[in-house]
């Protein structure tokens, strides 16, 4: 990159100029694949104006500098590069990449394994692969290993067409150019008119995803049509200079592969990416970020780890959204913030049939160590060894379900989320559109010190959940904690609780709350907030935060819902507290009845509309709405 001032200050500093290598840290890195934000550090060959001087060398930048080269960046000791062709790949340099994070890289060893043939792992129904050989799609009869060099045996074997997309030809001519044979490709790997096959392969996806020995990602492709850049002397583009129109944040905005919604357990879940841009080729895996221009093994540590201070209203960094996790022979450690960010990411992506929205992250679900239900985060179960009371862990996992209740619009007042009708309304998975969970910190005074002062967790519902009765074929309602405790929950076993129905009963205080279009706070724009409550409480209106999942405060041109939200009292459900000394953030479902009709069950029923989260004042200890009176069991569908 150059730097300079945008004038000439000096008459004699007009033809001097300096180069030299300058890390930028991690504030300024980004990518034409992504923008890494604070997580990824680089070093960049600048060229100043002027001539050299300790100040400069000191502190070359005041104010962010122009945009980086387009690769994945990442912390080096020194620049290094090699020969680069914009019209074929380095295929030996791909295969050492490989080979470095097979020998050095022990998350990724059970690849690894699978290569070779030992430690073979069931991956449940059989796979068919396309055999790059004799363009064939044997089933595998028995184990299947995916990534293996050795033909399987075979039952029957089908033929690909003559002709197919170019992004899948181009795919396997790289397959050979790696050294393997067995490409596995959705369109022609699953049988899309079986029903029963389609079903089987896609409760599959995370042990083919992770099975395979690498991933191909067409991240430039626009559509199957495409191809693969350097390929077939597919030309790729030259690196674009400081005075290129398009940021590198644009470039991922422009990539279709980052905005579909099948993609992202692909990439979560996949052991290693060969990522292929239009500049180059990119290779990540959980512990390494390399590029065709520079020698493998000169930049490992793609991002800092996901820790605790990873949290709810975190956004995930797309560095983190293409990045495969580490591996784990059990279920895969996720902390419960960490997979409401990864929703958050998922959420906002497209799916071509929106009835997929389930299947196409099951594969990610089936494989944490988070339980959930209908996509809603229950509870850790690593939280289960550390030791901590079992009534404890039930409160907390009620605690996390129902305040997973009052998730909200990622972009509230701008994007309107629309309806799935095949899934839940009080499930993120029925309506279509970016969502975000509530920033809920669990503390307990088991794992305190009691002097200090932090936010204690209340719940202030119950939640019963459809289940099937032991021997026999009804079904029942069951208490959320009594389900927990039958659970066969550990390391090995289910993450995904099974449902019966779409339906929810959830218990608690109902108060009645009239809205009305207001300011937030000062620093945020005008959205809907509290009118009236009935019963009357004391509130902190800065610190509140009311959000309808299809009406926007800023327009009242939608007509009835909006009007409805303006001149109705609305039917609130409380889910949780979390209690100050002196105050309590308190959070709640804000219910629509269902019109009955003939179709209609003669039971109350209610949609989830919006969410509530308000910041309470109360007095000498007392919590509002202990009344008994107010509480009900609503039906939630």
């Amino acid at each position: 990159m150059r730097w300079g001032p945008k004038t000439k200050e000096l008459p004699e500093e007009t033809e001097v100029y300096t180069l030299r290598s300058w890390f930028l840290g991690n504030r300024y890195a980004s990518s034409a694949a992504y923008s890494a934000s604070h997580h990824a550090p680089s070093r960049v060959l600048c060229v100043f104006s002027g001539k050299p001087s300790p100040a400069r060398a000191a502190v070359p930048f005041d104010t962010p500098p122009p945009e980086p080269a387009p690769f994945f960046s990442h912390e080096r000791s020194s620049l290094s590069a090699l020969p680069f062709s914009t019209t074929s790949i380095n295929y030996p340099l791909l295969r050492a990449w490989c080979e470095q994070c097979d020998s050095h890289h022990s998350e990724c060893a059970s690849a690894r394994k699978a290569k070779h043939g030992s430690d073979k792992q069931r991956v449940g129904p059989a796979v068919r692969c396309i055999d790059c050989h004799t363009r064939e799609i044997p089933s595998p009869g028995g184990e299947c290993v995916l990534g293996a060099r050795k033909k399987t045996s075979i039952r029957g074997a089908r033929q690909l067409p003559d002709v197919i997309p170019k992004v899948i030809e181009n795919a396997m001519i790289v397959v050979p150019n790696l050294g393997e044979r067995y490409l596995w490709v959705d369109q022609y790997c699953i049988d899309q008119n079986d029903a029963d096959d389609k079903h089987a392969q896609i409760g599959n996806m995370a042990a083919i995803f992770e099975g395979a020995y690498a991933t191909i990602v067409a991240f430039s492709a626009t559509d199957s049509a495409s191809g693969l850049p350097g390929v077939r002397n597919l030309a790729r583009k030259p690196y674009p200079s400081v005075a290129h129109p398009k940021h590198p944040l644009s470039l991922v905005k422009s990539s279709v592969w980052m905005t579909r919604g099948w993609t992202f357990q692909e990439a979560v879940l996949s052991r290693r990416l060969l990522i292929f841009t239009d500049y180059q080729v990119e290779f990540i895996c959980s512990n390494a970020v390399w590029h065709e221009c520079t020698p493998p093994g000169t930049g490992d540590g793609p991002s800092a780890p996901l820790d605790d201070i990873f949290l709810y209203n975190s956004p995930v960094n797309l560095l983190k959204a293409i990045t495969p996790m580490e591996r784990s022979a059990g279920k895969i450690p996720v902390r419960i913030g960490i997979l409401a960010s990864y929703i958050g990411e998922y959420s906002g992506r497209h799916l071509t049939y929106q009835s997929d929205v389930l299947n196409a992250i099951t594969g990610l679900l089936s494989r944490i160590s988070v339980l959930t239900y209908l996509g809603i985060p229950i509870l850790d179960q690593f939280d289960l060894v550390k030791g901590l009371p079992h009534t404890l862990i039930l409160e907390m996992a009620l605690w996390q379900f129902l305040g997973g209740l009052a998730w909200y619009p990622a972009h509230e007042g701008k994007i309107l989320l629309q309806r799935r009708y095949a899934f839940p309304s009080w499930s993120w998975l029925g309506w279509e559109g970016r969502i975000t969970f509530p920033k809920l910190q669990i503390y307990h005074e088991e794992n305190l010190d009691p002097s200090a002062w932090w936010p204690k967790p209340r719940v202030r519902a119950s939640v019963w959940i459809a289940h099937q009765a032991p021997h026999t074929k009804g079904k029942t309602l069951v208490p959320l904690e009594h389900l927990l405790k039958e659970l066969p929950l550990g390391n090995e076993l289910t993450s995904i609780l099974p449902h019966l129905t779409n339906y929810l009963w959830v218990e608690g205080p109902v108060i009645k709350m009239a809205l009305t279009k207001g300011f937030v706070s000062l620093r945020v724009s005008s959205g809907f907030v509290p009118k009236s409550f009935h019963p009357p409480i004391r509130l902190r209106v800065n610190d509140t935060r009311v959000s309808f999942r299809n009406c926007s405060p800023d327009r009242p041109n939608q007509g009835t819902v909006y009007q409805r939200i303006m001149t109705e009292q609305w039917d609130c459900l409380w889910l949780i507290a979390a209690e100050y000394s002196w105050s309590f953030d308190a959070y709640f479902l804000i219910l629509d009845q269902l019109p009955r009709d003939e179709n209609t069950e003669a039971e109350d029923c209610y949609y989830a509309v919006g969410s509530v989260m308000l910041d309470i004042r109360c007095e000498d200890g007392d919590l509002p709405w202990d009344d008994p009176s107010l509480r009900r069991r609503i039906k939630l569908c």
